[in-house]
C-alpha cells in the first residue's frame, strides 16, 4: 500500500494466523546512477512477529539491503543485492547478513555471507553460511549447525503463487485496479496509453491534496498508522551500531483485517 507519494514509501502487512507468523514494514527507494549501474537504497525496516505455542511472541527486527541493477550494458538488467542488512531478536540474537555480487574479474552474482551472534557475546560467531541467495548455501562454521551441511537450498521449494481477487472485484484504491489500465499499456508496448492513464491518476490525486488543502483536512491513512519514533525499532535497534537509532514505522490497523476466506489483494492508498 503507498503510504505516501513524495517520497514514495510502500507500507506492507502479512499474517499468517495458523502458522502464527506476520511480518509488517514500509520500504522507500532512493535511486542513483554511476554510469555502469542503478544503485537503489531502500529506506525502511521490517518487523517479524512468531507467536510461541506457550503464550509469548518473539520479534525480529529486519533491515533491508541496498539493491543494485547491473548489467544495463549488455542490455540484459538483473538485480543484484549489496552491502549489509540485520536481523536482530528480542531473543537476544543477531544475523549479519553482507551482499556481494560479481565484479569485472572475480566474484559470484548473487553471493552473501552470514554469521549468527548472540548479544552477550558478539565476539562468538555461533553459525557462519555462505553460498548464493538464489541458489544453495551451506554452513562453514559455529555450533548450531555441522559444517559443510546445506543451510539453505532456494531451488527445493516451490514458489507460492499470489492469490487476489479479480480486478473486478476488488477495491477502488487497490492497486491492480488503480494501476490495471497503465500496466496494460505496458505490457502491450502502447506507452500513449501508459502517460495518458498515469497522468490520470497522479491529476486525480493532485485534485484531492487540493480539497484537503482547502478545506485544512490532513490526510488520513486508510490501512496504517503512522508511527513517530518507534520505540519498538528504537529497543532493538539500539544493539546494531550500523543502523539509525530511531525511525518512524507504520502499523497495520486491525480492525482492517480481511475475513480469514478471502484473499486480501493489495491496496492503494492516496498520498500523504
Amino acid at each position: 500500500m503507498t503510504v505516501s507519494h513524495h517520497p514514495p514509501i510502500t507500507a506492507y502487512h502479512l499474517d499468517n494466523p495458523d502458522a502464527g507468523v506476520s511480518v509488517e514494514g514500509h520500504s522507500g527507494q532512493k535511486t542513483s546512477f554511476n554510469g555502469r549501474s542503478i544503485q537503489v537504497v531502500q529506506v525502511g525496516h521490517a518487523m517479524l512477529r512468531v507467536k510461541l505455542e506457550g503464550g509469548g511472541e518473539e520479534t525480529y527486527l529486519i533491515t533491508l539491503p541496498t539493491l543494485h541493477i547491473d548489467g544495463l550494458w549488455y542490455g540484459s538488467p538483473y538485480i543484484e543485492l549489496a552491502h549489509t542488512s540485520y536481523i536482530h531478536s528480542t531473543t537476544g540474537f543477531t544475523a549479519t547478513i553482507n551482499y556481494a555480487g560479481k565484479g569485472y574479474f572475480s566474484g559470484k552474482p548473487h553471493s552473501f555471507t552470514a554469521t549468527i551472534t548472540r548479544d552477550s557475546n558478539p565476539s562468538e560467531v555461533l553459525l557462519d553460511v555462505a553460498g548464493s541467495w538464489t541458489g544453495v548455501s551451506n554452513v562453514r562454521g559455529g555450533s548450531l549447525l555441522p559444517t559443510d551441511s546445506v543451510f539453505w537450498d532456494a531451488n527445493a521449494i516451490p514458489r507460492e503463487e499470489l492469490s487476489v481477487k479479480p480486478v473486478e472485484e476488488q477495491g477502488e484504491l487497490e492497486s491492480r485496479k488503480v494501476w490495471h489500465a497503465v500496466a496494460d499499456g505496458i505490457r502491450n508496448g502502447n506507452y500513449n496509453q501508459v502517460s495518458r492513464e498515469k497522468a490520470k491518476i497522479e491529476n486525480h490525486q493532485r485534485k484531492l491534496r487540493k480539497e484537503r488543502a482547502e478545506k485544512g483536512v490532513e490526510h488520513q491513512l486508510q490501512f496504517f498508522d503512522y508511527i513517530d519514533n518507534d520505540t519498538e525499532y528504537a529497543q532493538l535497534a539500539k544493539p546494531l551500531k550500523h543502523i539509525p537509532d530511531e525511525s518512524h514505522s507504520y502499523r497495520f490497523k486491525r480492525d482492517k483485517e480481511p475475513p480469514r476466506d478471502e484473499p486480501a489483494g493489495d491496496q492503494q492508498a492516496s498520498d500523504k
